[in-house]
């Protein structure tokens, strides 16, 4: 069962653009709900990722990032389980809102709330949606790579067989008339 407060700090999650204060703003709020202390208080606690670094983070550069500030092991280990997961649940979201035909836009920081204006509105949503997928079809096919074009051609069977002969008679050759020894007994 998720504590109400993870359930919150999910809804929250810094998107990959959010700057290194939104996500270090989460982070302080995640601790503070779990009831973490700080050795040198919130105002030491030191983050410089930015979102796109916090969603690509390996979980054990976070839990040395919270060991480091003094933060027991123990917790280190159950707020790093914590983030992670919330950073799954974001994951889940974008792709099920990208599966369903939508365009994701990441949640807005609270710092910067916009205004209504500002705001995307359903109708903006499916046209940029549709411009999207008009560029996508509109693009060329991306042009094959040289191994695959090889093998594809009727050249490219001529030259793997031809390969193929070389190599074979080269091994028989070797195999039948090996090359001379030296004698070593003289």
């Amino acid at each position: 069962m998720t504590s109400p407060h993870l359930k919150t700090l999910k809804t929250n999650v810094p998107s990959e653009y959010a700057t290194s204060a939104r996500v270090r703003q989460w982070l302080l709020e995640h601790l503070q709900n779990r009831n973490v202390q700080l050795k040198d208080g919130p105002k030491a606690f030191v983050c410089q990722w930015n979102g796109a670094e916090l969603h690509s983070l390996h979980p054990n550069h976070i839990f040395g990032s919270l060991i480091s500030q003094g933060i027991a092991s123990e917790t280190a280990h159950h707020v790093v389980g914590d983030v992670m997961e919330c950073l799954q649940d974001y994951r889940n979201r974008r792709a099920a809102c990208v599966a369903a035909g939508q365009v994701w836009f990441p949640d807005p920081e609270p710092e910067s709330q916009p205004s209504p204006k500002q705001s995307p509105s359903q109708e903006q949503r499916q046209r940029l949606l549709r411009e999207d997928c008009e560029a996508l079809l509109e693009q060329p096919e991306s042009p094959q790579s040289w191994y695959s074009s090889l093998t594809s051609a009727k050249g490219g069977f001529l030259a793997a067989g031809l390969s193929l002969a070389v190599g074979l008679g080269v091994m028989t050759w070797w195999l039948v008339s090996p090359p001379a020894r030296k004698e070593v007994d003289k």
